[in-house]
C-alpha cells in the first residue's frame, strides 16, 4: 500500500531495460530533443493524500486523480489526468500541438513488484518509478 506523502517519480519511454534514475541518470537527459529514446529519464513530483494525487514534472506537465488501494489484490490502482502545457512533447516523442494536450493514465502497482509500472501514455508505453521521500506536514 503506497502511504500518504510526498514521491519523487522518474519515468522513460518504455524500450530496453535500465534501472530508472540509476547511476547513469544524467541532468542533462531531462531536455533533450530526441526525448523518445528509452534511455532518456524525466523526474517529477507527486503528493498522495486521503486517496487523491497531484504532481508536477520537470516539463511544466501537471496531472491529478485518485490512488486506492485493493486489498484483496495487494495493488495499488491510480487513476490521472495529466495536462502537458502547448509546444510540449511527451517522452515518447509525441508532440502535443500549439493547445497542449491530457491525458487519462491508469496504473496498477503491485506490493509484490515494489513501486514500478508501465503505463500507456498516448498509445505508447511509459515506465514509472515513485520513490518514497517523506510524510507531508499536518
Amino acid at each position: 500500500m503506497l502511504s500518504e506523502g510526498l514521491y519523487g517519480l522518474d519515468y522513460q519511454a518504455a524500450g530496453e531495460p535500465q534501472d530508472v534514475g540509476g547511476p547513469d541518470f544524467k541532468f542533462s537527459d531531462l531536455h533533450q530533443p530526441d526525448v523518445h529514446q528509452p534511455d532518456v529519464i524525466r523526474s517529477g513530483l507527486a503528493v498522495l493524500r486521503a486517496g487523491k494525487i497531484i504532481g508536477t514534472d520537470c516539463c511544466g506537465s501537471v496531472f491529478f486523480g485518485a490512488c486506492e488501494y485493493d486489498r484483496q489484490h495487494r495493488v495499488n490502482r491510480v487513476s490521472v489526468r495529466l495536462r502537458v502545457p502547448p509546444g510540449g512533447e511527451l517522452v515518447t516523442g509525441v508532440p502535443t500541438g500549439s493547445d497542449g494536450a491530457m491525458f487519462d493514465i491508469v496504473a496498477a502497482i503491485n506490493e509484490a513488484s515494489g513501486p514500478h509500472a508501465t503505463v500507456e501514455v498516448a498509445g505508447r508505453p511509459v515506465t514509472v518509478k515513485l520513490t518514497y521521500i517523506g510524510p507531508l506536514p499536518h
